[in-house]
């Protein structure tokens, strides 16, 4: 019980995990990782995602801690630039929706009828951090990494595709404050046919993964409603702003 509430505690406030901008482009001439076989593959991956400007797919989020595992699934829609709406059922079957865009990061848990906003430019004017830093985002396989420790590691095969495999230290505080733990290494599996995420992992100190977030049936450039990425907020709902306690977290306060 205490680890589904630290879990759903944890989801109110960040979508977990999630990752980088291709937006950044990797070169000799620009931002490198100062490795050429790393920065070789990650401009490979770019161009593989170059003409990719949305997607959608089904994801699979899990949590380890202990002997106990708890599972989110759910729907995931993404747009350039940093557009995310997330449709999720929790592990005690209530449902949550994240919309982030705009500006504004909304939260809305079904069973507590509770609607959060926070304000974005806020929390990085107070922190410098992106309150939505910790969000997954099949189009943004690199964000939450020190940018500098990211490494190529070789490939490998899930479900019979080979995949490209990196590893780099995270950077997501806002996460490791919520489940209270250190995030040592992560390690993301990109499509050799897109470039997007597929898998991420993340592992603890001791070497045990701790989360995994996982994008399947990922379709590329769908049609989207021009409404995706707003939110309304429901009838009945109690709205209440996040800001104030997103940027305490954030500066271990």
């Amino acid at each position: 019980m205490a680890l589904k509430m630290v879990f759903r505690k944890a989801l109110a406030l960040c979508a977990v995990v999630g990752l980088s901008c291709w937006a950044v482009d990797v070169g000799a001439d620009k931002l490198s990782t100062g490795d050429e076989r790393t920065d070789a593959m990650m401009v490979e991956m770019q161009k593989k995602a170059s003409d990719i400007t949305s997607c959608k797919a089904r994801t699979v989020m899990t949590l380890q801690v202990e002997d106990q595992t708890l599972e989110v699934r759910g729907q995931g829609t993404f747009k350039g630039p940093g557009q995310i709406r997330l449709e999720k059922v929790l592990p005690d079957s209530g449902r949550q929706t994240l919309v982030s865009g705009g500006g504004l990061l909304w939260i809305y848990d079904d069973q507590e009828r509770i609607a959060s906003r926070v304000n974005m430019a806020r929390v990085y004017e107070a922190t410098k951090q992106e309150a939505d830093g910790d969000h997954a985002d099949a189009l943004r396989p690199f964000r939450g990494l020190q940018w500098k420790t990211i490494r190529y590691v070789g490939d490998e095969a899930l479900e019979a595709i080979v995949h490209r495999v990196f590893e780099a230290t995270p950077d997501v505080p806002l996460l490791q404050a919520q489940l209270q733990m250190a995030l040592t290494k992560a390690r993301i599996y990109l499509h050799p046919d897109d470039g997007l995420l597929r898998l991420v992992r993340f592992y603890d100190a001791s070497g045990n993964a701790v989360i995994s977030q996982r994008f399947d049936e990922v379709v590329v450039n769908p049609e989207l409603d021009i409404d995706t990425f707003e939110f309304v907020i429901p009838a009945g709902a109690h709205v209440m702003d996040s800001t104030d306690e997103m940027i305490a977290l954030l500066k271990g306060e």
